[in-house]
């Protein structure tokens, strides 16, 4: 009984933090078949799976998570761009634990990645993915502070 009021509690949480680790498995491999089978530039590579990755968890996120079906082109490239964001502020606190401090990248990684999706989800949850998107005085709030 408790887990299953804590799932309905949690349950937007949970499933983007599912929903993510699909994008984050359908990134891995199409890198690794791109990088490894088809000897692409590991950047172009990453660029490339990175923008699946993404686009996969918008598409599940708006399907079955959030449920919304208005401004979506609006909506994508704000989830992109949140994505994007991430994908920099992972960078930065790998950066920062394994570089500047020493720890194992591997760790470094790990310990980025609840940050990060904490980050995104807090961010794609209120605004990107809200009910609220298409309130014009909801941005006017964010914009005169």
């Amino acid at each position: 009984m408790k887990l299953k009021l804590l799932f309905s509690k949690y349950r937007s949480l949970i499933l983007y933090g599912i929903i993510g680790f699909s994008g984050a498995t359908l990134d891995f491999v199409v890198f690794a078949v791109l990088y490894n089978l088809f000897n692409l530039n590991p950047l172009i590579a990453t660029a490339v799976s990175t923008s699946l990755g993404v686009s996969n968890n918008f598409i599940l996120n708006i399907r079955f998570n959030f449920r919304v079906r208005n401004k979506l082109h609006h909506r994508y490239l704000l989830f992109y761009s949140v994505g994007i964001a991430g994908l920099g502020l992972s960078i930065l606190i790998i950066w920062l634990l394994h570089d500047i401090g020493g720890m194992n990248a591997n760790w470094a990684k790990l310990i980025s990645i609840p940050i990060v999706v904490l980050c995104q989800y807090l961010i794609n949850s209120r605004i990107t993915l809200s009910d609220d998107f298409t309130n014009k005085a909801y941005f006017r709030k964010f914009k005169n502070g």
